[in-house]
């Protein structure tokens, strides 16, 4: 530490918001004695809630350095005047955050640029958005799509091949490998016919029925017979159910008669539908029993530990019917496929097909659209920026804490910062009212309506979007601010 601090006589640290408060500790100790520090960041970015950062780290730095000057960076050189208003709106619902006046550095236009619907049928809109934005005129390469979670990509990734636009990949193969997704690619394999025995293991034990091992074995083994069938194997138990080996002998046969009955509704009514897998997984309405089922486990993750929550980044699971929605959105998207199997092997192809293997970057980046998730593009920006995912994933459902939805709030609010000219949110119905209203009541359209005529009757309205009276005297800009401070502090 000794030599470390001797070093270097003034230290910077950026995107100070990401530390931990262990890492402020140690830096503490490093700045020692001289405490030269300085700290650029934004408390309205803290997004790596699971690695440990947290709102009061600013609290922190201010209790250690209380003599550090604020030098306030109030000033949005990136995004539009519209995308700014109502990014803010979005951000200003968060409680625990330091009360900040941020301004755009460029006059509100006649051409809206913000354009916020909802987030069903994502994987469409995101389709259409872009072969819209090409045929304007724009390069795939100034295009983002944004997505909470990687495997909310894979449908639109499937969509944008099928119409030839060309694509950096992210969703690769952990939807493939999902626990819910292998079994749902179980049930419509055993309602096609096409299942072998771990398929239909997979499709009786869940949703959960009480059926034993034993039991579910002997329903699914052929025992060497070339005319087996395990759907033959279960009417002929409903049948006769006293031949049915179970686990605990006491086990009551109309139980175990409901459950193989209920089982045998489903699958038939998922096969009446036809042979188009979304139609098939509707059938299946699996939604509510999953639901029930998965709660109670996320639930008990919860509460033993934050693990039980979605972070793509540290690797822990993500939502079971977020994965439902986005698998259905894969099959909505691939309706088109005449069998089962040919959906699944486009699904299963390489979708790194667009990336160089040893440098994982394009192998032609001017014409490809950038596919990320919302914490890996953070600090970068495009001008066309899509913010899209399925219902339950942003905010993430599990979200239940004050702490935690103003950090979902806080993702968001990231996304939509990273739009250079125009944004596109595929939002809840929560984000599209906060983008589309400020905390005041006030829309976007009376908000233009005032700005664009502010001497029309009831539109002299005295405060501004921050609650402050608009001033006409020019400011003078952030870097002005900042060299005047350091003149100041060098006359002292």
């Amino acid at each position: 530490r000794m030599i470390w601090s001797r070093k270097f006589d003034y230290w910077m640290v950026d995107e100070f918001q990401d530390l931990a408060p262990p890492k402020v500790m140690l830096l503490r100790l490093l700045v020692s004695p001289a405490r030269n520090l300085m700290a650029v960041g934004d408390d309205d970015q803290i997004i790596y809630g699971f690695a440990g950062s947290k709102p009061e780290i600013f609290s922190i730095l201010n209790r250690d350095w209380r003599d550090m000057v604020p030098l306030p960076l109030d000033t949005n050189f990136r995004c539009p005047h519209d995308l700014v208003i109502r990014s803010q709106w979005l951000i200003q619902n968060n409680k625990k955050r330091i009360p900040k006046t941020i301004t755009a550095n460029r006059e509100l236009t006649k051409i809206d640029n913000v354009f916020v619907t909802s987030n069903q049928n994502y994987e469409t809109f995101a389709l259409d958005v872009v072969l819209d934005e090409i045929k304007r005129g724009r390069a795939p390469s100034e295009i983002a799509l944004l997505f909470r979670v990687s495997m909310a990509a894979a449908p639109v990734e499937m969509l944008l091949q099928r119409h030839g636009v060309k694509f950096e990949s992210l969703a690769k193969n952990s939807l493939i490998y999902n626990p819910t997704i292998k079994w749902l690619r179980s049930w419509l394999r055993v309602i096609n016919n096409l299942g072998g025995q771990d398929d239909w293991k997979s499709a009786l034990h869940r949703p959960r029925r009480y059926l034993s091992a034993e039991t579910v074995d002997w329903l699914t083994s052929s025992n060497g017979r070339d005319d087996f069938s395990p759907g033959n194997r279960i009417e002929e138990a409903i049948e006769n159910p006293v031949v049915i080996p179970r686990k605990n002998q006491s086990q009551q046969n109309d139980l175990l008669v409901d459950s193989l009955r209920e089982f045998m509704k489903t699958l038939r009514d998922a096969r009446a539908v036809g042979d188009s897998p979304s139609r098939q997984l509707r059938m299946l309405n699996l939604i509510g029993a999953l639901s029930k089922e998965e709660d109670e486990r996320l639930k008990r993750n919860l509460h033993e530990s934050n693990a039980g929550r979605k972070t793509e980044l540290a690797g822990t699971s993500v939502d079971p019917l977020v994965v439902y929605q986005i698998f259905y959105a894969l099959a909505e998207a691939s309706d088109s496929y005449s069998h089962l199997e040919s959906w699944f092997s486009q699904a299963e192809s390489d979708r790194d097909i667009s990336l160089n293997e040893e440098t994982g970057k394009s192998s032609s980046a001017d014409d490809r659209v950038v596919l990320r998730t919302i914490h890996g593009f953070k600090g970068k920006e495009k001008p066309v920026v899509l913010v899209l995912g399925p219902e339950g994933a942003m905010p993430d459902r599990r979200s239940t804490t004050d702490e935690e939805l103003e950090e979902e709030r806080r993702i968001a609010y990231v996304a939509v910062t990273r739009a250079k000219e125009r944004l596109y949110f595929a939002a809840s119905s929560q984000y599209k009212r906060e983008l589309d209203q400020s905390s005041s009541g006030e829309t976007w359209v009376k908000y233009r309506q005032r700005v664009e005529n502010p001497g029309t009757p009831g539109n002299q309205k005295t405060e501004s979007l921050h609650g402050m009276p608009p001033s006409t005297e020019k400011r003078p800009g952030t870097l002005d601010r900042i060299l005047n401070w350091f003149l100041k502090f060098l006359d002292s």
